[in-house]
Order: structure tokens, then sequence, then C-alpha cells
């Protein structure tokens, strides 16, 4: 059945409270290569569900359920919304979603709570530490890998560029206050703003010399993590010690307490 004939039938039943059609649909900004994106709220689910995934009119399709308890929550919480959760991103979303049914009016007052603005959760300086320091570890095993002779960890390092390019997607994003919103705006973003980064992200992914891919992932770290702080050097002495994700007070004087912590147990070298 086509979008239309699904969005029929389910306006027919009783248990379905709200359908809304979200994402490029819902804008009108419809391409051969777009998916459907369909929000359905039900008045109970006899069963658990979260989301489907199927085909319609030879486009993926994802379905996302909520309950009215769920949605209600949604639109009295006063709590910032957090993008990286799915009803967060589900309630994101609604802004500009085109409404198929709203038995109860609910749809329409979360979509107004969107368009008035709402408080976003976005990861807090804790976190961003805690990413970048992860950042420069596995950047150091990396370099650690690609200087092996041996095949098994050549091949290895190409792993580790895979999916430190995969963080350093998000990461790029959360160190610099902004909302990740997926793959196809952040290239909309880098080429407005940081069309160096793109190209030489892009780089590193179609490179096919191992060497030359981490040279390429040591600057896309540079670059991404350059609000929090420099890379580490490929200084095999020094010692990073990565703190507690409860720290309080400033990053500086934390990290200086942490080395000295490590000089008091095993002398300062």
């Amino acid at each position: 059945m086509s979008l239309n004939e699904l969005i029929v039938r389910l306006r027919r039943r009783d248990s379905v409270d709200g359908i809304m059609v979200i994402g490029s649909t819902a804008r009108e900004e419809l391409t051969p290569a777009s998916d459907y994106d369909l929000l359905i709220v039900m008045s109970e689910l006899a069963v658990p569900v979260d989301m489907g995934h199927t085909i319609i009119d030879g486009r993926n399709t994802d379905i996302q359920f909520l309950t009215v308890e769920e949605l209600d929550d949604m639109i009295e919480t006063e709590r910032p919304v957090n993008p990286y959760v799915s009803n967060g991103r589900t309630l994101l979303r609604m802004g500009d979603g085109r409404i198929k049914k709203d038995e109860s009016g609910r749809l329409e007052r979360a979509r107004r709570k969107v368009l008035a603005g709402v408080e976003l959760k976005l990861i807090d300086d804790c976190q961003k530490y805690d990413r970048w320091w992860l950042t420069n570890m596995f950047l150091r095993i990396t370099r650690r890998l690609n200087r092996s002779a041996d095949p098994i960890y050549i091949q290895a390092v190409d792993l580790h560029v895979n999916g430190m390019l995969d963080y350093l997607m998000v990461d790029y994003f959360n160190f610099r206050d902004l909302l990740w919103k997926g793959e196809k705006d952040a290239i909309r973003y880098w080429t407005s703003h940081d069309p160096e980064f793109l190209y030489l992200f892009m780089s590193c992914l179609k490179e096919s010399d191992t060497g030359r891919r981490v040279v390429l992932l040591e600057t896309l770290c540079a670059m991404a993590a350059g609000p929090l702080g420099p890379i580490w050097e490929d200084d095999h002495a020094a010692m990073h010690i990565r703190l507690d994700a409860d720290w309080t007070q400033d990053i500086s004087v934390e990290s200086q307490a942490a080395l000295d912590f490590w000089e008091g147990l095993v002398g300062r070298l």
C-alpha cells in the first residue's frame, strides 16, 4: 500500500490518537533517495513496541510509536530536551511535522512547544573533556599500531581510523556546543562553515594508503578537538591521567592534581 493508504487505515483506528508525518516528506523536500518518517501516537500499547521499519512506495520507512502518556510528559516537562535519546529527537522533529490525525490535540501542542523554542541538553564540560581524552588515547594507539611491521596490526589501523572517524563526526559538533543532526546536515554545515575539515574528512575516508590515513586522522583530530585543547604529542614518556566524570573544579587544576597524585605513587621520573 502507499503511504496515504496506510495513513487512511490508521486514522480509522480508535486506539490511534495521533499521526504525524515528519522529516523531508513533511517539509516537501522529498528526493528519490529520501525515506518516509511516520509518528503514531497510541492511546495505549498492548505490546511494548518502540519503532518499526518497513518499505512503503519503494522507500525505507521508519515508524516511531509513542503513547499519550509519553507525549504528555514530553509536552509538560520543563526539563531540557536531550536530542540524543529517541523521544528527544522525535519531539524536535515535530516542529515542522504535518499532522494527519490529532484526536486529543496533543500533537499540535507538542508542535507549538517546539516552535516556541525548547532548551536543549547538550553534553556538559565533563563529557566533552572525556571525549577529548578518549580521542587522544585512541589516536595514540593508532599511531603505535601503524609503526608495526605486522600486517595484522596494519589492517587493524584502518579499523581504528574508521571507528575514530565515526566519533569525530559527532564530537566536532559536541566540542562546539552545536547539535548533531546527522550526516547530511553535518556535510551541509561543513560545506558552509568548515570546507577544509570536510575535504580532509572525505580524503581520509577514501585514502587507500594506511600511513597517509593516519596523518590525515591526526590533522582531523586536532581540528575537531581544537576548542577543547591540543592533541597529545607523540611523547612516549608523557603521562596522561583521565579524570573521573564528576570533576567539579577548574580542569587545569584537577589535571595537575591528578599528575601530582601519580608522581606521589611512583616518584618523579
